[in-house]
C-alpha cells in the first residue's frame, strides 16, 4: 500500500534525523513502527529495539524486514552485533510478543544489463507491545 492511498484522516509520519533522538520525544505515540533494512544500521541494536518499544502505544505493532549486515562491523567504532536468535531473545526480554517470524529472500539491488543481483536472505517479523504491561517490583 502506498502512503498516498491511505484514508485522508490517517496519520502517517516520517521524520528525518537520528532515530534515537527522535524516539525520545515520541513516547507511546505510534500504533505501528516498520523497520526495513534498518536494524543493522545501529551500532547498538538493543538501543533501537528499546526506542521502538518506547514509541509504540500499548498494543502497537513492530514490523521488521531486513538482514543483519551490521554497518559498523568493519569500522573502528564499537558495535553490538547480535545473531538472529539473540535479537529475537532481546526483543522478547524487552517485552515484545513475537507474532510471526520467517526468512524472506529479498532483492536489494539489480542491474539487468550486467545480470548482477544482490539478494539477501532477510528476516521478516511482526511483534506486538502488549496492551497490558505488568511491571514487577
Amino acid at each position: 500500500m502506498a502512503p498516498s492511498s491511505l484514508p485522508k484522516d490517517a496519520q502517517f509520519g516520517c521524520a528525518a534525523g537520528d532515530f534515537l533522538e527522535i524516539a525520545l520525544e515520541q513516547e507511546c505515540e505510534w500504533d505501528a513502527v516498520t523497520t526495513c533494512f534498518f536494524l543493522d544500521t545501529a551500532n547498538n541494536i538493543v538501543e533501537y529495539m528499546d526506542a521502538i518499544w518506547r514509541v509504540l502505544k500499548p498494543g502497537g505493532f513492530w514490523i521488521n524486514l531486513g538482514p543483519l549486515l551490521y554497518h559498523y562491523a568493519n569500522s573502528s567504532q564499537p558495535s553490538l552485533e547480535l545473531t538472529l536468535d539473540q535479537v529475537l531473545h532481546a526483543a522478547r526480554a524487552i517485552g515484545f510478543e513475537l507474532l510471526e517470524q520467517r526468512p524472506v529472500s529479498c532483492m536489494y539491488t539489480r542491474k539487468r544489463s550486467s545480470m548482477m543481483n544482490v539478494l539477501y536472505d532477510a528476516q521478516f517479523w511482526v511483534a506486538r507491545k502488549p496492551k497490558l504491561i505488568v511491571q514487577l517490583k
